[in-house]
């Protein structure tokens, strides 16, 4: 595989890691390749046409380096397809797999919803409300108490899509999901956040559930917030209240009319919590991607570091590899198309590894997002390239003698 090296901003020190291109994943026309959260294996899902104008949300496994048959775990006659907004799985504590998919709703333009499927056939709607806007963006986790917890944005009580600044709003919501895929009582976290960029979210080992979204405050300032998410948005009692108040760790400033789509990555070690994100900083024209990091289980911050050196777009995710070292990846701008990135910084010292290039793509919407997956003392890399599924193995860096 051919990598590319690039000088960091500042002094770089740790060695590079080790990327293993896995084979090829047997798929066709593939669609928003994202990875199965808490799986025992390596388990690609992705969107892909079927018979009869219906979409398949397709599953394959990685086995003693061999990526398994695809299966079908989901079919739609209704899928909504974004290169944004795509499915999301994980696999609760007692092993069983939660999907969630998108499909377009009973309604004149830009309408969708978020449909949850169990491995027991089971569907059901995410959320409660089915009026003609959004709702998207999902992220889900496994529960300590079983099941799953989830967040999305909301667009209920806006115009919807296209709107305007008054009409596109979306609020980020949260349920807690049973084991059968049934979602409960919904609680409403943030009442005003930007439209259409990902949200995350993880649980420390401590029990505490951090998510991260893109926030929008009344004069259109957008930058990442940070909210404890109660662990049992159901009750909806004085305990849970206390935790809805969503923060701003690093404040960019970045003020911009529109949705960037260009949410940020979440990863926890233990009680140590890190995000990354894109930003154009103060004065709209400095991109970069930033990187935040808390030892105390979120209740303080070190000093935000920048990760990326040269022309990027974003679409960030990352993962810790061990407890002082955390990998990043981002999209950036060549000459010719596009290349997902990667850097190794060791959270104790601000030693970066120098940035390397996992892969190169077009460089269009359609490129998607590159996503992370950490099993074992691996993490694996996913991505889109005109519509074929790249994949690598990224191991711990090589140290020095």
């Amino acid at each position: 595989m051919n990598l590319l090296f690039i000088p960091f901003l500042l002094q770089a020190s740790l060695a590079l890691p080790e990327v293993e291109v896995l084979p090829e994943v047997n798929s066709h026309a593939a669609v928003a390749p994202n990875w199965v959260r808490g799986a025992s294996a390596p388990t690609l899902i992705w969107m892909e046409r079927g018979k009869s104008k219906s979409m398949n949300l397709q599953q394959s496994i990685l086995q003693e380096g061999v990526w398994t048959p695809k299966q079908v775990q989901a079919k739609s006659t209704n899928a909504f397809v974004n290169w944004a907004d795509f499915p999301q799985a994980t696999v609760s504590l007692d092993g069983q797999a939660l999907y969630a998919l998108l499909e377009n709703l009973d309604h004149p333009g830009f309408a969708y919803g978020v449909r949850l499927k169990t491995g027991n056939e089971n569907t059901e709607w995410l959320h409660q409300d089915m009026s003609g806007v959004e709702h998207g963006f999902p992220s889900l986790v496994a529960h300590p108490q079983g099941g799953w917890l989830a967040i999305w944005l909301d667009g209920r009580g806006g115009g919807g899509h296209g709107q305007g600044p008054d009409g596109e709003r979306m609020s980020l919501m949260a349920t807690r999901v049973s084991a059968d895929g049934t979602a409960s009582k919904e609680l409403v976290i943030d009442g005003r956040t930007c439209s259409c960029c990902s949200t995350d979210l993880a649980f420390t080992k401590n029990g505490t559930a951090w998510a991260v979204y893109r926030d929008r405050s009344d004069d259109e300032v957008r930058d990442i917030a940070l909210v404890r998410i109660p662990v049992n948005p159901e009750q909806g009692d004085e305990n849970s209240q206390v935790h809805l108040q969503p923060r701003i760790p690093v404040a960019d400033g970045w003020k911009i009319a529109g949705c960037p789509v260009n949410g940020p990555a979440l990863a926890v070690e233990g009680n140590q919590l890190a995000y990354c994100w894109f930003t154009m900083g103060e004065e709209g024209n400095r991109p970069q991607v930033r990187l935040v990091v808390s030892s105390d289980g979120g209740t303080t911050f070190e000093t935000p570091q920048q990760i990326s050196s040269t022309s990027p777009a974003g679409r960030v995710d990352l993962e810790f590899m061990d407890s002082e070292t955390v990998l990043v990846t981002w999209l950036a701008f060549q000459d010719k198309g596009s290349a997902w990135l990667a850097r190794v910084m060791n959270i104790k010292t601000g030693e970066t590894s120098p940035q390397l290039s996992l892969g190169t793509v077009p460089g269009s919407r359609a490129d998607g997002f590159l996503r992370l997956f950490k099993h074992q003392n691996h993490i694996y890399a996913a991505w889109l390239d005109s519509g074929t599924i790249r994949s690598v193995r990224i191991s711990t860096p090589i140290t020095g003698d």
